[in-house]
């Protein structure tokens, strides 16, 4: 069952420039963090459904996000 990330991709979207992820950026809620802040820099909307998917991507709003760290990249 995924596990429902969104209130991490939000906090690391609305999150200000200076402010570091507080979670471990391994982890799940890491993750999102991270894809919540590329979001913001990249002009996308908030995140509205983020949740865990198959290994190291989440599913975010309909696309595959594979997440290594804080590189992202779109799958889907």
């Amino acid at each position: 069952m995924p596990l429902d990330l969104t209130a991490a991709a939000l906090e690391g979207y609305h999150a200000p420039p200076d402010v570091t992820c507080p979670y471990y950026s391994t982890s799940p809620n890491g993750s999102a963090w991270h894809v919540g802040r590329w979001m913001r820099a990249n002009g996308k909307p908030a995140p509205r459904n983020a949740a865990t998917s198959r290994g190291h991507r989440l599913r975010v709003d309909g696309a595959v996000l594979a997440v290594n760290a804080e590189e992202i990249t779109l799958v889907t």
